[in-house]
């Protein structure tokens, strides 16, 4: 994972909203995790439960205290370093960083790092869920409007 020389690592995000969960691998032998969202709140209730403080507000990210407890949704990834973040209410993600390269732990200002690039990344996933939301109701709107231009067509036409 380019600066932090990392075997491998792998991201989750669960939207609890659509109950739909996507996922990423780097340096696996797959590419995506084979898990469903159903396994995804499990184990995101298990990552839940080893964070240090219990907070899920929106914006946050924590370091898990045991990344062991992201095993079933990376089991391929032996976890040294493990985040959970809220992006918004229904929205949580988990990123799982395995071994360096060079067999080192990251640095405590490298995990300051990485939590500052993930607040950037959280901000951009808003932008683009904000974008679909947005993008999702213009149609709908589309689809009213045609439907109310097709009856308005109807009552003029049976007049």
């Amino acid at each position: 994972m380019g600066v932090f020389s990392l075997r491998q690592s792998g991201l989750m995000i669960s939207d609890r909203r659509e109950k739909t969960v996507c996922s990423i691998l780097r340096g696996a032998e797959k590419k995506y995790a084979d898990i469903d969202y159903a396994g995804a709140e499990q184990v995101l209730y298990r990552c839940f439960g080893s964070l240090k403080r219990k907070d899920l507000s929106p914006s946050s990210i924590q370091v898990l205290s045991d990344p062991a407890a992201s095993l079933d949704a990376f089991p391929n990834i032996h976890a040294r370093h493990a985040f959970l973040f809220v992006v918004d209410e229904s929205t949580i993600g988990l990123l799982v960083l395995g071994d360096r390269l060079n067999g080192t732990i990251l640095t405590n200002e490298e995990i300051d790092l990485l939590r500052n690039m993930a607040g950037t990344f959280m901000a951009v996933l808003r932008n683009a869920l904000a974008f679909a939301t947005i993008h999702r109701l213009n149609r709908s709107l589309s689809e009213k409007n045609r439907d109310l231009e097709n009856t308005i067509a109807e009552l003029t036409s049976a007049q």
